[in-house]
């Protein structure tokens, strides 16, 4: 896997990675630097990263030790980003479903998180939103749906009756 960059307003492909030991890249997303994370599905390789990446534009570095299982939806709000998926930990931190590395350590989002897999995710004006298939966020009902006020999980309404993709 090779990550390349496609500028439409000049037609062309940039090669901006050497090849990767990674199967699918799932979802990536720019930062405020100007960098890119990805998220892959395993270990990639040598780089001593598991599930996520970021790609400065020379070299690719660890999000810490990475999270402990795939990485579905992936967001960003300033410095900070946002994993969600189907993982237990993230770095040495137990977080279920979703996690906040903020440039330097992961950090939970409640404890616990959420009691199912995160397939969507959404910031905005600095509150998290996702989707997936969970019955609990923070220990509250919320059936697939939730939202994360930087402190506290709520469920949005009475939430959704089937799973949450995108």
């Amino acid at each position: 896997c090779a990550l390349h960059r496609y500028e439409a307003r000049h037609a062309a492909v940039e090669h901006l990675a050497r090849p990767l030991p990674l199967s699918v890249i799932s979802e990536s997303v720019g930062t405020a630097d100007g960098s890119l994370c990805i998220t892959f599905d395993g270990n990639a390789g040598g780089l001593g990263v598991s599930y996520v990446a970021r790609w400065n534009g020379t070299a690719w570095s660890a999000l810490g030790t990475g999270v402990s299982g795939p990485v579905r939806a992936i967001a960003l709000d300033g410095s900070n980003v946002y994993v969600a998926g189907s993982f237990a930990v993230a770095g040495s931190v137990i977080s279920l479903g979703v996690a906040r590395w903020d440039g330097s350590a992961w950090s939970a989002m409640g404890n616990p998180a959420l009691n199912g897999s995160v397939y969507a995710l959404a910031v905005s004006h600095g509150a998290v939103y996702v989707g997936g298939f969970f019955t609990t966020a923070g220990g509250r009902s919320a059936n697939n749906v939730a939202r994360w006020n930087g402190t506290n999980w709520s469920a949005l309404g009475s939430g959704l009756g089937n799973g949450v993709f995108a």
